[in-house]
């Protein structure tokens, strides 16, 4: 063994120890530092902003201790860190200056995105006292006659709909309009001027859109207490096309003579309502909690989606109604009325493609038998309400 080596062995066990007690030196410090991070952690819940611009830079700065106090002289910082002229002098300004340019990005970062926060806050309150005043001009004009009344509905829905400050305002304000202006008298007179059937078919289309908003904290998949009307007509009322009508519950309704085109009904019922003569084209029933317990005399059920619809209650039905409906093999219509001459087609098979439904078809006598015949499947045949099977027919319809 030469006497360099031991010399070296002696050097790097002298420079370990001197270095471990400056660590344990530095270590003595962190009970100090731990009551400084508790008290910049309860600025979070105030200004969450500072707080972290404030721990970071502290972060930072214990860093670049760490490495050029206790790591310093093992690395020879020390015996380069003479500064006798302008060249060492610009070096070293250049150091520091590139030791600092992390931490200066970083509070410009934080700085720029404060000021960027305020200005948001500040846009925001202007949309918001914007809105305000319009909420409250609309309010002013919605019992006027005619195209004033219809504008300011549509004002308040568009509102209700971007301000979720006046989203809850916007639903009772229209709700309670359809209410006051269009309920049904203990006469049972009826509301025959046209130019109130076009403000009631604007106040019942907006609620249609605003009940398919999201609301504060709740999903709008979520199912919510459904808004509920009862001995309003609404008589010859044209809902906009592929509307989704959600949450709505209406009891002793009028709604003759109305046009339903391409509309899915989510969690809606209608109860004792007068729907006859009524045009349901391609329409869907999806989670309706009172069905159809309403008169349907001679109303148009073309192309309708009645899976898992119940007709318990419903009356005026007829097959020439059912026979060109469509309803999952797994999910029937029930309850519709015990009469033999009712009858329903088939039930509709999708063709999905890659997750899409594609144009589907109707099950020919042998594939429905088949798969009613399936063990379990029994349940799924078509029953009316008192339990008696119900004929199935095939529709006239073209096959491809």
């Amino acid at each position: 063994m030469s006497d360099q080596f031991v010399i070296d062995q002696l050097t790097w066990r002298s420079t370990w120890r001197r270095r471990m007690k400056q660590v344990g030196q530095q270590i003595k410090a962190f009970p100090f530092i731990w009551p400084c991070i508790k008290f910049v952690m309860s600025f979070f819940s105030t200004s969450p902003l500072e707080a972290i611009i404030i721990l970071l830079s502290l972060s930072y700065l214990v860093a670049l201790y760490f490495v050029f106090v206790i790591y310093a002289e093992p690395l020879g910082l020390y015996a380069n860190f003479e500064v006798n002229n302008w060249y060492k002098r610009r070096s070293f300004g250049i150091w520091l200056a590139g030791s600092l340019a992390p931490l200066l990005a970083l509070l410009g970062y934080f700085l720029s995105a404060r000021r960027t926060q305020a200005m948001q806050a500040e846009n925001q309150i202007k949309i918001e006292q914007k809105n305000q005043d319009g909420f409250t001009k609309a309010l002013e004009l919605i019992d006027k006659e005619g195209v004033s009344s219809i504008g300011s509905i549509s004002i308040i829905c568009s509102i209700g709909i971007t301000s979720r400050f006046h989203k809850e305002a916007a639903i009772s304000v229209l709700s309670n309009f359809l209410r006051s202006k269009f309920a049904i008298a203990p006469s049972s007179k009826r509301v025959t001027d046209p130019s109130l059937l076009l403000q009631g078919q604007a106040a019942l289309n907006a609620l249609c859109s605003l009940q398919n908003v999201e609301r504060e904290g709740n999903s709008i998949l979520k199912r919510l207490e459904p808004l509920t009307f009862q001995h309003i007509y609404l008589g010859q009322v044209v809902l906009d096309v592929e509307t989704n009508f959600r949450n709505f519950l209406f009891v002793k309704c009028n709604f003759e003579y109305g046009t339903w085109t391409h509309v899915t009904f989510f969690n809606t019922g209608f109860v004792d309502c007068d729907l006859q003569y009524s045009s349901f084209w391609n329409c869907v029933f999806k989670g309706d909690p009172d069905g159809l317990a309403c008169s349907l005399l001679r109303s148009n059920m073309e192309g309708c989606d009645l899976s898992g619809t119940d007709f318990l209650g419903a009356e005026g039905i007829s097959s020439e109604q059912l026979i060109s409906c469509k309803y999952n093999e797994r999910m029937p219509p029930k309850g519709l009325p015990s009469c033999q001459s009712i009858t329903l087609p088939p039930p509709w098979h999708e063709d999905i493609v890659n997750g899409i439904s594609k144009r589907g078809r109707y099950l020919n006598i042998t594939e429905a038998e088949a798969f009613w015949s399936q063990e379990g499947n029994d349940q799924y045949r078509p029953r009316d309400r008192d339990g008696n099977l119900i004929e199935i027919v095939y529709p006239n319809v073209k096959q491809d």
